[in-house]
């Protein structure tokens, strides 16, 4: 039923309250709640739609780097394969599949039906705190389980330092900031002199503490 009601992601935008109402067990408030949450989610940032496009090895952490790097849907739907693939992490398999997807007629009026709902289509590009970075040029991996924050808050503290952060150890990496349990790619950063830091060791490392 809800796949009849929304085949495609457009297509939640002309949902009705009164339409969802029809669902089983979805009452009169609850139907209230999702639509509202749906208008919501137009004010998401590019990555956030990428993410939800379906589109092919291109997952949040993916999204959230071509977002970064081209700052607006027209930018990417005519970025060419070659220009995909000079971008950190993306390889030629994610950089087809991106390219294809947007050379699509099909996903082409997607997204257009898209803006026409009024969603963004655009992503703020992080700014280094206070004009500084000193992270610029590093690659942080974050694993394990983290104490007093969430990986996403890491991440966005690296970005805004200036820094990248990767979901895999390789030579490349820098830093690999180590909870409890880091397993594998603790292991894998020790056999390549990757340097490790504990969460307190990051926190100073990015000025959260004295």
């Amino acid at each position: 039923m809800a796949r009849r009601l929304a085949p495609d992601p457009a297509a939640l935008y002309d949902l009705t309250e009164e339409t969802v109402a029809q669902l089983d067990r979805m009452g009169t408030k609850s139907a209230a709640n999702l639509i509202a949450g749906i208008e919501a989610s137009k004010e998401r940032p590019l990555s956030r739609v990428l993410n939800g496009l379906g589109i092919r090895h291109v997952g949040g952490h993916t999204a959230e780097l071509l977002a970064e790097h081209y700052g607006s849907i027209d930018r990417l739907m005519d970025a060419a394969i070659e220009d995909l693939q000079t971008i950190y992490e993306i390889g030629e398999t994610v950089a087809a599949s991106a390219h294809d997807f947007f050379a699509n007629p099909e996903n082409r009026r997607l997204i257009e039906r898209l803006r026409e709902h009024g969603l963004t289509m655009r992503e703020e590009k992080s700014e280094a705190l206070g004009g500084a970075r000193p992270f610029d040029g590093k690659t942080f991996v974050v694993t394990g389980t983290l104490q007093k924050y969430s990986r996403d808050a890491i991440h966005d503290r690296i970005k805004a330092l200036g820094g990248r952060a990767s979901s895999s150890v390789s030579a490349s990496t820098d830093y690999l900031v180590a909870g409890e349990k880091a397993g594998s790619k603790l292991t894998k950063a020790q056999q390549l002199g990757v340097a490790v830091l504990t969460e307190d060791e990051f926190e100073r490392m990015a000025g959260l503490r004295p």
